[in-house]
């Protein structure tokens, strides 16, 4: 892991790191995982970057966007 590698939300100063926790306001119940790297979700090609995976069910990955990191309202680092 790079610990210089983050992302940070938008209009804060809060930044988020590989392995933090997060919860995104239209998925409620649901904790997030960000990781970097490659991933593969929705049957398309492997991609690298950023990608959040859900805690409690491994399997459901969900590539970063804009609008996720305006969407985030709890970080656990």
């Amino acid at each position: 892991m790079c610990n210089n590698c983050f992302l940070e939300i938008p209009d804060t100063c809060i930044k988020i790191f590989e392995g933090s926790k997060v919860r995104l306001g239209r998925f409620e119940t649901q904790v997030w995982v960000l990781h970097h790297g490659w991933y593969t979700c929705n049957g398309n090609r492997p991609h690298c970057g950023w990608y959040f995976v859900n805690l409690d069910n491994p399997s459901m990955i969900k590539p970063v966007s804009l609008p996720d990191l305006y969407d985030i309202y709890l970080v656990e680092n």
